[in-house]
């Protein structure tokens, strides 16, 4: 499901940024450079995004500590 997503925020950004390109001449020279600075960082973070190799947060830890006592609690909730 990730991928899939991912492969459809491309396409769209893709599409995205070929109009822009198309339209940029009658664009504002500050909305331009805004543009092309919003565009670079989604690219930039699309690119960090897929080259990240560990996970940021180690969730697996928390999880080991946490889980007892949310089962408890859920158990005392029936």
């Amino acid at each position: 499901m990730n991928r899939l997503f991912l492969i459809v925020y491309i396409v769209v950004l893709v599409i995205s940024i070929v109009s822009f390109l198309l339209k940029r001449k009658r664009i504002p020279g500050k909305q331009k450079i805004v543009m092309y600075i919003l565009y670079g960082f989604t690219v930039c973070f699309l690119i960090l995004l897929q080259l990240q190799q560990k996970r940021q947060i180690p969730i697996d830890d928390y999880l080991n500590v946490f889980s007892p006592h949310i089962k408890s609690w859920i158990d005392h909730m029936k």
